[in-house]
């Protein structure tokens, strides 16, 4: 019989369960500096997984029986949690005010030589280039902070060992069949 990543669902769920439970209580008992390394690269690992896990249950899923939709949003969140403090470190802001002025100076250069802009000195395009990154490093800097406040909750040792028990406890009643393909959906 041939191994299926997607057929033993349950049991990866179990496997980072126990990964994010041990980040999780690693997070809430030691200062940030002290965390583990290794911890922390393999619950990135596992969450990467968690997040690619649902959508290949998804489309490979009808193979291999139905899949609760509450074991697929425990996967996307466990999965979210365990990634989280490495997300925040990525500049948001910065990447898309960079790729907003890209795609601007492309429009510019491409537009260059039409009617309309021939008209415009090039002073005024500059400033309409610089107001509308002015605009869209503000939205983006608001929602980076919105973003970074999630992403903090969601990295919290507590709440990482509370959605990694969860998923843990999903996969291991699915995957011994103690349980119906609803885990502990059927008991609550």
């Amino acid at each position: 019989m041939r191994f299926s990543l997607v057929a033993a669902y349950p049991w990866v769920l179990v496997v980072v369960g126990l990964l994010g439970t041990t980040l999780g209580l690693d997070r809430a008992f030691k200062s940030k500096e002290n965390e583990s390394r290794l911890l922390m690269g393999l619950g990135l690992m596992g969450g990467i997984a968690m997040l690619a896990l649902p959508i290949l249950v998804v489309v490979r899923g009808a193979d291999y029986g139905p899949i609760a939709p509450f074991t697929l949003l425990i996967m996307l969140l466990l999965g979210l949690c365990l990634i989280a403090r490495a997300m925040r470190r990525i500049p948001i802001t910065f990447l898309v005010v960079s790729a907003v002025g890209l795609g601007l100076l492309i429009l510019a250069l491409q537009l260059q030589g039409e009617e309309v802009v021939d008209k415009l000195p090039l002073t005024v395009v500059a400033l309409v280039i610089l107001a509308v990154l002015g605009v869209v490093f503000a939205v983006s800097k608001v929602f980076e902070a919105v973003l970074d406040t999630f992403l903090a909750i969601l990295g919290w040792g507590p709440v990482v060992a509370v959605v990694a028990g969860v998923a843990a406890v999903q996969g291991f009643l699915i995957g011994t069949g103690l349980s119906g393909v609803g885990g502990l959906a059927e008991f609550l």
